[in-house]
This record gives C-alpha cells, sequence and structure tokens, in this order.
C-alpha cells in the first residue's frame, strides 16, 4: 500500500478534500498489534499539507479514513474497514484506539474496536466498530466529557505555552477527546481531554450500542458518564497493563502518572526532564512500558515556522510496578 495515485488531496469548488483511496494510506495516526499477531494501523485520512506557508488539514471524504489489519505471520492485509459519512464527518480526526476481541463483546463475536474522535475543529466523540459487521457508530458527540476546551494555557519546562502558527493569529491547542484506555476486563472505559485535567469514565455497555438500534442510547451514554476529578495537569494518551493500572502521559510534568481506580485518585509513577511530551506508549510483555518522545510543542508549525525539536528522536521504557505486564484478558 502505498500513497494514492491521485494524490493525497484535490480541490473541489477550491475547497480541499482528501483522497478517497481506501487501498492506500494516506496519513496513519496510530498503530495497535493484537497478540493474535495482528498489526492495527488507524489512517484518518486527513494530511497535513503547507500551502502559502499555512498548514492545513483538508476534509475526508469516505473512504480515506479506515482500520487496516495486517497479518503479522503471513505480512497481508486482512481486512479493511471504512467509515460512512455520517459516523466519520469531514472534519473528524481519528486519534487512537482499543479492541475488546472477547466473542461477548458483540452480538457477531467478532470483537469491537474503541476509536476516539480528538478533532480541534468538529464533533469530538467515540467511534465504535463491529470487527464482524463492519458497522460503526458514534457515542458522546460533543459531549462536555468529549469535547475540547479554549483558551487551556499549558506550560511546559516552566513557560507557558501558546500556539504560533506561520500566517495564523496566536490561539491555544484546543484538541478534545484524546487519551483512552479500558479496564482490566474491558467494563469501563477511562478517557479525557487532551486540552483539561479531568479524567472521565463510562461503562462500555453504553458505547456499545448502535444509536441506530436504540434511539434513546445517546441520552443513556450521556446521562452515565462519571467525572473522576482533576489529576493535575493536562494528559496524552493512556495505557494499562495486567494489574489493571491506567498510566496517563504528562507532558506538563515530564512524567506518566497512575489513575488508582481504588483509591480514585491520581499518583506519581515515573518522572525525569527527558520525557518531554510522551507521546504514544505501550506495554510489553517483558513489564516494561514504552513511549515515544515527539517534542510536540517545539515544532515548527507551533514555533512560527522555527524547529525547536532536539535530535535524535528518543523512545524511553520504564518499568512497570509491581511485576505488570501486558494484559491478555481483552484478546
Amino acid at each position: 500500500m502505498n500513497t494514492p495515485s491521485g494524490g493525497l488531496y484535490q480541490n473541489i469548488s477550491g475547497i480541499a478534500f482528501s483522497s478517497n483511496s481506501s487501498d492506500t494510506f494516506i496519513s496513519v495516526q496510530a498503530l495497535f498489534v493484537t497478540p493474535d499477531d495482528t498489526l492495527w494501523i488507524l489512517d484518518t485520512g486527513r494530511p497535513s499539507t503547507n500551502e502559502k506557508n499555512m498548514l492545513t488539514m483538508p476534509y475526508a471524504l469516505p473512504g480515506g479514513p479506515k482500520l487496516v489489519a495486517i497479518n503479522l505471520t503471513s505480512n497481508t492485509v486482512q481486512q479493511t474497514y471504512t467509515f460512512p459519512s455520517s459516523v466519520h464527518y469531514p472534519d473528524s480526526y481519528m486519534n487512537d484506539l482499543r479492541f475488546d476481541m472477547r466473542a461477548n463483546a458483540t452480538a457477531s463475536g467478532k470483537g469491537i474496536a474503541y476509536i476516539n474522535d480528538s478533532s480541534n475543529e468538529g464533533r469530538t466523540g467515540f467511534i465504535m466498530l463491529d470487527l464482524g459487521t463492519g458497522k460503526s457508530w458514534r457515542q458522546l458527540n460533543q459531549h462536555p466529557s468529549t469535547f475540547r476546551t479554549n483558551e487551556d494555557v499549558p506550560s511546559y519546562q516552566g513557560i507557558p505555552f501558546y500556539q504560533r502558527s506561520p500566517g495564523l493569529p496566536l490561539t491555544n491547542n484546543q484538541e478534545g477527546l484524546d487519551g483512552i484506555e479500558l479496564s482490566l476486563y474491558g467494563d469501563v472505559m477511562y478517557y479525557s481531554l487532551l486540552t483539561s485535567d479531568y479524567i472521565y469514565s463510562i461503562e462500555t455497555q453504553y458505547l456499545r450500542v448502535n444509536p441506530i438500534d436504540d434511539s434513546i442510547s445517546t441520552q443513556r451514554a450521556s446521562n452515565n458518564v462519571m467525572n473522576l476529578g482533576q489529576r493535575g495537569g493536562n494528559a496524552n494518551g493512556f495505557s494499562s497493563d495486567s494489574k489493571g493500572v491506567i498510566y496517563m502521559l504528562m507532558p506538563e510534568q515530564n512524567a506518566i502518572y497512575i489513575y488508582n481506580t481504588t483509591s480514585l485518585q491520581a499518583e506519581a509513577y515515573v518522572r525525569d526532564p527527558r520525557i518531554i511530551w510522551p507521546d504514544s506508549s505501550n506495554v510489553g510483555f517483558d513489564g516494561y512500558i514504552y513511549f515515544n518522545i515527539n517534542q510536540l510543542p517545539y515544532q515548527p508549525d507551533w514555533n512560527n515556522g522555527t524547529d525547536l525539536r532536539q535530535y535524535p528522536g528518543v523512545i524511553l521504557r520504564s518499568k512497570l510496578p509491581n511485576n505488570g505486564t501486558k494484559s491478555t484478558v481483552l484478546s
């Protein structure tokens, strides 16, 4: 799979739209490997482009945003899932995903994928995908617990941060729903905005209902969101381990915190000055959590075109507490 033959995007009536190719990669955002040796590739279908020295992102067309399953044993594409425009909007941005592959997770018996739409311009929320039927749906659309916040000013390395993009007015990062993670037994989804200090949860039974099958399911989901309180700063991605521990990547604190589901509090886990905007993370069978350092606040697109990142890039790891390891409960 290569980039689309017709290019990553096209202009239609003066408006930029991304390619609708379902057979090629357009803009890969997240990777996930399930214990059955399947590599899942989440393609947002929305590449970043730079026209007239201004960073832009073309709108998505059905077919472009997709989830691709690759068999790592045979190195072959097993299946490609796409999303209708009623589920993935033109201004959606799929950011991350989690899986519950157990037969009882869906009526099809083939498992479910939970995907967050973290759009900083559109309608944030959860996208669910039945891996057996290919049907997808949304829940918690623009709910206060998923919707981006305005005028959030975080501090990195002790300096207040404002977004300074070439050709655009001074602004703030406004990314919505970001960190997501399932509980050990898949019955609870923990999540948060990037630009908020609060952590939320909802029982997954409310996310797994397709509104087409139950017209009041959206209200039921909204009514069952739990605000678990503040955790001491903004958080990026989440991970978990075989002990059910929820790890939260904390870019402001150069740290990773834990949400303790017993004490109902955030706790310190690891802090290091090298942890400059930790992003994607994954727990390994070797008992370590691995996370990359992408230095996002120092990219040129957020600093008037000046690249303030230090090279080379870094991936760090930290030993999990209490002999934790990768969980296979939901496989």
